[in-house]
């Protein structure tokens, strides 16, 4: 973690990694000259095989916060210049909203207050601010009372969907994002043996792969959106409820459609003077036509690589408007350049767990691929990353293979 530090005429950036999402934060900072730092959480992480930026392996984890400020407080101030710092995770965010009058002192960091962030980034909050803004939410339930679940499921018939108020919540639960469960018995089943602290309840409507959109961009130090673009998310893993595997940018889906949803954004943003990066999810339910708040991530995501890949590159613009570089010509809606994304191992995982995995599943899969333009880990200008994905890839798939035929 020893690095020469100096002094320089543009602030240098710090990106605090959290795998892909933070290895394409680092390579879309990289088309703009500066230095660039790293912090990284996870030996394993691909970004430690980035040809960018100044490596900082931290190995008491992203939650150790007493730890991790000590070593940003005094990295910065080596620094000088008051750096920038961009989180590329909720727990990462938060702990730097949570710190920011000292951090604040020695580098440079978004304005949205400890308490704003918290409200958007935990379901619960976000879900309020929504209809305080009039923006459509799933009916949902937040409630520890057994009594009051079973009464909500009355008018509110399974499947549901259970979600943390956001992942890095250290509950008791058995598993880490959404959790299907496919009747009122298993829910109350799940409640009596869990408990539903932290858990927000929702109904499971009809939607998933193809069907999940996110509205992208960036707001300043007002709350003003000053860009959008929206994503498609074509597949997902794990399928209908995971993360984007495969996606397109801009969303092919009608500009009515595309209209609506950037509305639901501007109303749901005009609640909370939120300042950087977000990705905003919504639900498109088919049966009646309308987009529903999924998901708030207020900070750069997986697929912010592929979004500069269009055109848009926001943390970027980030460091511009933390520097007062912002130039006076940002378009709100920009023409970007239609391309489709995927991450290939997280989509062969999604592809085997909803096919056989042979024949016309490996055909689609290779489809997929030569309709791709942009790649999670493969990049001409930073070739390592991808090559050790590729590396696991046909390792996972020979073992399968392997077992398949034993």
């Amino acid at each position: 973690m020893e690095h020469k530090l100096k002094n320089l005429e543009k602030p240098a950036v710090i990106v605090l990694a959290k795998s892909l999402t933070g290895l394409a934060t680092l390579r879309a900072l990289s088309r703009l000259d500066i230095e660039l730092h790293v912090v990284f959480f996870d030996a394993n992480d691909p970004i430690a095989a980035s040809c960018f930026g100044i490596k900082n392996y931290f190995p008491h984890g992203e939650h150790n916060d007493k730890a991790l400020l000590t070593f940003l407080v005094e990295y910065t101030q080596k620094l000088g210049n008051s750096p920038v710092v961009i989180p590329t995770s909720d727990s990462l965010a938060l702990f730097l909203a949570r710190n920011h009058a000292l951090l604040g002192l020695s580098c440079r960091l978004w304005e949205t207050t400890y308490d704003a962030l918290n409200e958007i980034i935990s379901k619960d909050g976000l879900y309020r601010l929504a209809i305080s803004a009039g923006v459509d939410t799933i009916p949902w339930i937040v409630t520890n009372h057994h009594a009051e679940l079973r009464e909500w499921c009355v008018s509110n018939p399974a499947p549901y969907l259970l979600k943390p108020f956001y992942v890095a919540l250290d509950i008791p639960r058995p598993f880490e994002k959404n959790f299907l469960l496919h009747s009122r018995d298993a829910l109350l089943n799940y409640a009596a043996t869990y408990g539903t602290d932290s858990i927000i309840v929702q109904r499971m409507i009809e939607g998933g792969d193809g069907y999940i959109f996110d509205s992208y961009g960036y707001c300043d130090r007002t709350g003003k959106i000053l860009t959008i673009a929206s994503h498609r998310r074509l597949r997902q893993y794990p399928p209908d409820l995971g993360s984007t595997c495969f996606g397109e940018i801009p969303a092919k889906f009608g500009e009515a459609a595309e209209h609506a949803m950037f509305a639901a954004t501007e109303r749901l943003l005009s609640k909370t003077k939120y300042h950087g990066i977000f990705g905003i999810e919504w639900l498109y339910d088919r049966t009646k036509g309308k987009f529903y708040l999924i998901d708030f991530n207020a900070r750069p995501f997986s697929s912010i690589g592929h979004l500069e890949a269009c055109g848009m590159n926001l943390p970027a613009l980030a460091y511009l408007d933390l520097t007062l570089q912002l130039p006076s010509n940002i378009e709100y809606k920009p023409a970007l350049k239609h391309i489709v994304w995927i991450d290939l191992l997280r989509d062969l995982q999604s592809l085997r767990t909803t096919t056989v995995f042979a024949g016309q599943a490996v055909k689609k899969w290779l489809a997929s691929i030569l309709r791709s333009a942009s790649f999670g880990h493969q990049s001409w200008r930073d070739p390592i990353p991808g090559i050790h994905e590729l590396a696991t890839i046909v390792q996972r798939t020979l073992q399968f293979l392997l077992k398949k035929h034993k």
